[in-house]
């Protein structure tokens, strides 16, 4: 593919020297090129860096192993309910907070301080 072609898209825009495709063909093999004056690259990757990818896949693979290493003790039917709630409680505090700092109208505001003092309320007799 010449330069020109990669500056266009991939589209097929005509290439002001273009040749058929035959004397591309011998062009390649004989190390010439598709455009007048244009060098086409001997591999796309030669400046990316190498093997970043492999070290992460690496220490995800560690983190795997280290957590399923260490096994969690199984909860009861109630303490996973009420981990369940707190979660819940926990998000939705979250939402209020995040609703309430883009808030301008006045009543909405009011609206979400409420909302937040119930789930403070909620969160703090579900720790007891």
């Amino acid at each position: 593919m010449c330069a020109f072609s990669v500056l266009a898209g991939f589209q097929n825009i005509a290439c002001p020297t273009r040749k058929s495709f035959s004397d591309r063909a011998v062009g390649s093999l004989a190390g010439g090129s598709d455009c007048a004056g244009a060098t086409e690259p001997e591999n796309y990757n030669d400046h990316v860096a190498r093997g970043w990818e492999s070290k992460s896949v690496e220490a995800q693979q560690a983190e795997a192993a280290e957590k399923s290493s260490q096994p969690r003790p199984r909860m009861s039917t109630h303490e996973a309910a009420v981990f369940r709630e707190s979660e819940n409680l926990r998000l939705a505090r979250q939402q209020v907070l995040q609703q309430l700092q883009t808030s301008r109208n006045p009543r909405h505001r009011k609206l979400m301080e409420d909302a937040l003092a119930d789930l403070d309320e909620k969160l703090g007799r579900l720790a007891k």
